[in-house]
């Protein structure tokens, strides 16, 4: 195995990556080669090192292993080249994709809309604000079936809105002028007419786990939202550290992904999340809870769900929980829900881009609902749920075997397992190991791209952590590339 220098970032990045995070920030991708240097921007670049910095950039193509795990052409955002393991990919590979389900609904849509009778056609026309009620309280009853919400007779549709996915969700909350007003009157309400006074004068705060997802950092800086980290244990967000941070910079938003975090895979514990919601009536924040990942879970089939947030606490009017189907079906549908409080649905119906053009993506949501009828969608979400229980023993094993130094919690579902490189002595760092790694064909979300805070601020330990999603590799795979990692990592260890 020939072993290249580590290097701190790599020479040659994609400019797919800058042109889609400008794009989405509304600025020129002229910026790209002129007005924006990337040796300027260290952390940008230490991003881009990543390989995924939108998670749109192809990984390096050299065959160095013997993975056969592909995609890419002229349809998909992300590139996977066969004798590459790439560990960053956050969604599931072609091999699980329901392909069979999906064109069976497609048939049924098909033969439904050539009639001008059949009320499906007008799905062709602009959608329903919020979407279609049936789909809506096809949702909701789904939701109700599945998750463990012993306490709740039932989820009225009010309560539930379309998405065209999290991200463009996440994007229309934190821009919404209706929605501020409203976070806005409710501090008024809360604090008095001087601080509502002042509010038009401080910046706009949205607090967020530290480490957290790393693109919507870029949401709400689109968003015209100043994000700030707040640590997190193996229970979830810190509510003490929460608190007082809510107290010095009194946000409109804290951010969350409570159930299998990305990247740490934990779960916010019952206490915390009645605390967390009880400080939000206290200070008037919104909460926006990200929840991808909450059907994917690996104990037995016959044990409920973890229920999205807002659905647990029917009486919050400042939390909203962001559902996908992307990672439960396909990201391509673009696709997903929201459970909030009925008047806080009513105020994003009413956002610019929905009064524009009704609900994004009603098409997708005729296909989906049309796959639930059928009853196809849990049998499928329950096969995801043995694959990646699979897969997650393995990465498991493999770590165990190949990096016995590295420190990991095995978590109880989702997408990603958070490892904490040794930190001992002349500790190698996660890009270290990345620089090195790629030359080998295997690469992964170094932890420093997670952060928050700055990197002297942040008490993560991030330059020394790895997200390793379980998602898109085999487990023979997932066991080659975490060899490579512990070849490499013994490499680096050995020339300090």
């Amino acid at each position: 195995m020939c072993i290249a220098r580590p290097r701190w970032m790599l020479t040659r990045i994609h400019n797919s990556i800058y042109t889609s995070v400008f794009s989405f920030c509304g600025c020129s991708t002229s910026r790209l080669t002129s007005g924006f240097n990337l040796l300027n921007t260290p952390r940008i670049c230490r991003m881009a090192s990543v390989g995924k910095r939108n998670e749109a950039d192809a990984i390096s193509s050299k065959p160095v292993t013997s993975s056969t795990s592909t995609q890419g052409n002229e349809y998909t955002q992300t590139s996977v080249h066969a004798g590459t393991i790439a560990f960053a990919v956050g969604q599931p590979s072609p091999s699980l994709w329901p392909r069979k389900q999906i064109a069976d609904a497609m048939h049924a849509v098909a033969n439904e809309i050539q009639s001008s009778d059949s009320p499906l056609s007008s799905a062709l026309s602009y959608g329903a604000s919020s979407g279609c009620v049936s789909f809506r309280q096809c949702i909701a009853n789904f939701v109700l079936d599945s998750c463990d919400l012993p306490t709740r007779k039932g989820i009225d549709a009010k309560e539930v809105a379309l998405t065209a996915g999290t991200s463009s969700a996440l994007a229309m909350i934190t821009s919404s002028s209706d929605l501020q007003e409203y976070i806005n009157e409710r501090q008024r309400k809360q604090f008095g007419e001087d601080f509502s006074a002042t509010r038009t004068k401080r910046k706009r705060i949205c607090i967020m786990e530290d480490p957290s997802y790393f693109l919507a950092r870029t949401i709400m800086k689109g968003s015209g939202l100043e994000t700030i980290g707040c640590p997190i244990d193996d229970e979830g967000i810190c509510p003490t550290a929460l608190e007082h941070l809510v107290k010095s910079h009194r946000p409109e938003f804290v951010y969350i992904i409570p159930t299998y975090h990305n990247p740490t895979g934990c779960v916010l514990s019952p206490k915390r999340r009645q605390q967390i919601v009880q400080m939000s009536r206290e200070y008037a924040f919104m909460i926006i809870s990200d929840e991808p990942y909450n059907f994917l879970q690996f104990h037995a089939t016959d044990q409920k769900v973890i229920a999205p947030f807002a659905t647990q606490f029917p009486d919050a009017d400042m939390l909203i929980s962001l559902v996908s189907f992307s990672k439960i079906l396909a990201p391509g549908l673009r696709l997903g829900w929201l459970h909030a409080d009925a008047g806080v649905v009513g105020l994003l119906e009413d956002h610019g881009v929905i009064s524009s053009g009704g609900f994004l993506n009603p098409m997708s949501a005729l296909l989906v609902h049309q796959l639930m009828q059928t009853g196809d969608l849990m049998p499928y979400i329950q096969r995801l749920c043995s694959v990646f229980s699979t897969r997650m023993d393995a990465l498991c094993d493999a770590l165990h075997t190949h990096m016995p130094t590295a420190k990991f919690r095995r978590p109880e579902g989702g997408y990603f397992l958070w490892v904490r490189l040794p930190m001992d002595g002349d500790p190698t760092t996660a890009q270290e190991l990345l620089s090195l790694a790629q030359t080998h064909g295997v690469s992964f979300l170094a932890g420093d791209c997670c952060s928050v805070s700055p990197l002297e601020q942040s008490a993560s330990h991030a330059p020394y952590c790895l997200r390793i999603s379980i998602a898109f590799h085999s487990e023979s795979e997932i066991q080659e590339g975490v060899h490579i990692l512990g070849q490499c990592l013994d490499t680096l260890n050995a020339h300090k």
